[in-house]
C-alpha cells in the first residue's frame, strides 16, 4: 500500500520521517536490513529519495550501512549506550540550566500533557505514549533557546528510541515515568533548576538502568530463541531483533 504523504516536504524528507517512526516504534527492528526497493514501492517514490533520506539517517546514527550488503536499523550494546546517556546528560543538564522562569500557562501545558501521558498509559497505547513523553521533555529544552543543542539531543533520543519504548511495557516503568514527571514540572514551576537537574539525571538514570540490564540480557535471549526455546521475558521478545 502506499503512505499518503504530508504537504509541504520533499520526498526524500517525508521519507526520513516516515522510515525514522517506523523504527522507532519497531515495525523496523534493530539489526533488520532495509530493502530499499520494497520502502519506495510501500511509499510510492522512486529509490532517489529513499536513498536520500537513508543518507541522513546514517549520518544521525540511526542506521547503518556495509558496502556491497547495504543499509540496515542500528543496533548498540552496552558501550554504546553509555555514551548516548552521557552526551545527553551533558547536554541536557545545560539545557535546563538556562531555563527562563516558566509562566503559569506553561506549567499547565506541562501538566496536561503529563495527564494525557498517563491516560496513553493507562491503555498501553505505546507509539502516543513515545509521542508524548518526548513532547513534554522537549518543551523544556527549547525553552532554553539553544537550538542546535536541542536539535543533537534529538537525535540521541532518535537513536534509542525503540529500546526505550519497550520500558513502557512494564506497569511499575509507566506509573514511575508520570510521577517523576510531576516532580519535574513542580520544580521547573518553582523555578528550582538545581532540583529539576537532579530529578532529571535521576529519571534519566533508572531509564538508563533499565535499558543495560536489557541490553546484558540480550545475547542469553538470542541464544535461547536460536535453540528453539522461548525468551525470559515472556512472550514479548525484547532481546531477539531478527526478521
Amino acid at each position: 500500500n502506499t503512505i499518503v504523504d504530508p504537504k509541504g516536504e520533499s520526498s526524500a524528507e517525508r521519507c526520513k520521517e516516515i522510515l525514522s517512526q517506523l523504527i522507532m516504534s519497531g515495525a523496523l527492528l534493530p539489526g533488520q536490513a532495509i530493502r530499499q526497493d520494497e520502502i519506495a514501492s510501500r511509499l510510492g517514490m522512486s529509490r532517489i529519495p529513499v536513498r536520500e533520506a537513508l543518507k541522513h539517517l546514517h549520518a544521525d546514527g540511526v542506521v547503518v550501512h556495509v558496502r556491497n550488503v547495504g543499509y540496515s536499523v542500528a543496533r548498540f550494546d552496552v558501550h554504546d549506550l553509555e555514551q548516548i546517556y552521557l552526551i545527553r546528560t551533558c547536554l541536557e543538564s545545560e539545557l535546563l540550566r538556562r531555563l527562563p522562569r516558566l509562566t503559569e500557562a506553561e506549567v499547565e501545558t506541562l501538566f496536561d500533557l503529563n495527564r494525557r501521558l498517563e491516560s496513553a498509559l493507562d491503555v498501553v497505547d505505546i507509539h502516543t505514549s513515545v509521542q508524548l513523553n518526548r513532547q513534554l521533555h522537549f518543551y523544556l529544552f527549547e525553552k532554553a533557546g539553544l537550538e542546535i543543542v536541542a536539535d543533537e539531543i534529538l537525535k540521541m533520543w532518535d537513536r534509542s528510541e525503540f529500546y526505550r519504548s519497550l520500558g513502557l511495557y512494564d506497569a511499575d516503568i509507566r506509573k514511575r515515568i508520570v510521577r517523576e514527571h510531576v516532580g519535574l514540572i513542580e520544580a521547573a514551576g518553582a523555578g528550582d533548576i538545581e532540583r529539576l537537574i537532579t530529578l532529571t539525571d535521576e529519571h534519566r538514570d533508572r531509564t538508563k538502568s533499565s535499558l543495560t540490564q536489557m541490553l546484558s540480557q540480550q545475547l542469553s535471549i538470542d541464544e535461547a530463541l536460536a535453540k528453539g526455546g522461548t525468551s525470559p521475558t515472556g512472550t514479548l521478545v525484547v532481546g531477539s531483533f531478527r526478521r
